[in-house]
């Protein structure tokens, strides 16, 4: 195996791990929060792979831990950087929603009383 094949390689590696990162990205409810904050420009602002793995990580926790949790938990969840940390940074208030983006971001309550609903469909 020559140099140039490995470097073509590791580089073709990484655009398919750099793509899977941001699909998996669009999942998060930081991407929801900073596209509530920066509309369509928020892909701008996407953090490194290891961060949305680590953040994946967190939500699908939270995920399958929804229907059994306290309400200490559920608060804890609710001040997580997940749910409040815009991945640009900076602090935003109310004047900087975007309407339209804005009723795609749920809460964890939401989600929670989604995820109820749904249980009892079924």
């Amino acid at each position: 195996m020559n140099e140039k094949g490995s470097i073509i390689r590791l580089g073709k590696q990484l655009e398919a791990e750099n793509a899977a990162a941001f699909d998996l990205s669009t999942w998060l409810p930081s991407r929801q929060l900073c596209q509530m904050y920066h509309g369509y420009y928020a892909d701008e602002f996407t953090p490194s792979n290891d961060i949305v793995m680590a953040e994946s990580c967190s939500y699908i926790s939270f995920l399958l831990s929804a229907l059994t949790m306290s309400e200490s938990e559920i608060e804890r969840y609710e001040k997580s950087e997940m749910w409040t940390r815009c991945w640009c940074g900076e602090d935003h208030t109310e004047a900087d929603i975007k309407p339209e983006f804005a009723k795609k971001f749920l809460t964890p309550r939401q989600i929670i009383r989604n995820m109820k609903e749904i249980k009892n469909e079924h």
